[in-house]
């Protein structure tokens, strides 16, 4: 397909149906409501005798907080337990974003 109209061109085109584009003006902003409903996802998978499960609970209450950097320092603090095997399958989507750009 060619396009050349130059306004089209600076525009993303997604090809499909029922696409979801979500565009940040910051794209280091957190979504608090997104990150606190994956965290609760884990919550309810894992072993609640589990430090992962301990680890995953502390998590939703700092992310609850809003708190960016009490957060940040959580996430480095459990990182570890964070990429465990019983959390490898789980751990998707916010929490290996930012596991990413903090470690």
């Amino acid at each position: 397909m060619k396009i050349s109209n130059s306004f089209v061109n600076a525009t993303n085109i997604i090809n499909g149906n029922h696409n979801k584009v979500t565009v940040l003006s910051n794209p280091k902003a957190i979504d608090w409501e997104q990150l606190t409903k994956e965290i609760n996802q884990h919550l309810n998978v894992l072993p609640q005798d589990s430090r992962e499960h301990t680890a995953c609970l502390d998590l939703y209450f700092v992310a609850s907080k809003r708190d960016e950097k009490l957060f940040k320092n959580k996430l480095k603090k459990y990182a570890s337990l964070l990429t465990t095997n019983i959390l490898s399958g789980t751990t998707s989507g916010i929490l290996v974003k930012m596991l990413s750009d903090y470690m």
